[in-house]
């Protein structure tokens, strides 16, 4: 019914613990697919298991960074995430969260002479949807498009933001509890770039370039859609792109490639000035009639 209405973005709080990839993720996977609405889901307060429809390939899900203490103060960070943020996902199943956002402590209007603090996903999920929102205000073409807002979602993320501390990598420049970091609105004033495309069968490739200057840092990131009906299981094929880049010397530079995220992020600093190639490859197609939608973005971060 929304998507009858013209909603662009749906900010999505509610959910089931479900072992695995459930039918809940998996129809969230063919609204997102079928009516290129970008979804928008709190990872869930269990601090553990991501509920779903927080397992699904084609949702943004968001963890909560605590920024305040529990006397509602203000921290320095860098933050970490908050004991009840859920994280885990079997491990044949993408990243979960992707971003981060505060949720803990927040202030609520309870009535109209009260005010509140509420502490969870559900409080960090809209400032996402919010970005996101002012996202599509900003570059129109994205809307319709959520592989083009979930890479650049993730591109204005600040990885440096968050813990390390219990936090491993998972992924390049995806950590287990806050994914790509904390997303920053601010990021949004500098200049970015974004392409969309679709990948219809193993060993295609599209390519794009970027002139860099010596010493300046690139971010990267490629989001791929689950574009096919299929469920996802341990012993099931996924569909699978690698993300590289490429040198001015034309040397492989730098790459992410892995088999289970729908997002892959780089970030290089350029040793010389020059025109540097980012490379899009199919390592894994499940239904070559569905084809892989990708979007990819990137920006200049120094």
């Amino acid at each position: 019914m929304l998507a009858d209405m013209g909603v662009n973005v749906i900010n999505y709080s509610a959910g089931v613990v479900s072992p695995g990839y459930s039918e809940y993720d998996r129809e969230i996977d063919r609204l997102v697919n079928s009516t290129g609405i970008t979804f928008i889901k709190s990872a869930g307060n269990t601090g553990g298991d991501v509920t779903s429809p927080g397992k699904a390939a084609n949702v943004i899900t968001v963890g909560n960074l605590a920024t305040k203490d529990e006397e509602r103060k203000a921290i320095s960070g860098p933050f970490s995430a908050h004991k009840t943020s859920a994280y885990e996902e079997p491990d044949y199943l993408s990243e979960k969260p992707e971003v981060c956002a505060p949720g803990t402590n927040v202030v609520t209007v309870y009535d109209e002479k009260r005010i509140s603090y509420g502490t969870g996903t559900s409080y960090a999920a809209p400032v996402v949807t919010g970005v996101v929102a002012q996202m599509m205000e900003r570059a129109p073409a994205i809307v319709g498009d959520p592989c083009r807002v979930k890479s650049l979602a993730v591109s204005f993320c600040d990885g440096s933001a968050v813990s390390e501390e219990g936090n491993p990598l998972n992924g390049s420049f995806l950590r287990e509890k806050t994914g790509a970091g904390l997303i920053d609105a601010l990021q949004m004033v500098y200049g970015f770039t974004h392409v969309s495309g679709r990948m219809s069968k193993k060993g295609e490739q599209d390519d794009f370039r970027i002139e860099l200057k010596a010493g300046q840092t690139v971010r990267i990131v490629l989001a791929q859609l689950k574009s096919n009906s299929r469920t996802l299981t341990k012993a099931s094929r996924a569909d699978n792109l690698d993300l590289t880049l490429t040198g001015a010397d034309g040397k492989k530079a730098a790459s992410s490639d892995s088999a289970r995220n729908c997002v892959e992020i780089i970030e290089y600093t350029a040793p010389v000035a020059g025109t540097y190639t980012a490379s899009v490859s199919t390592a894994a197609i499940a239904d070559g009639t569905a084809g892989v939608p990708y979007g990819i973005s990137w920006r200049i971060l120094g």
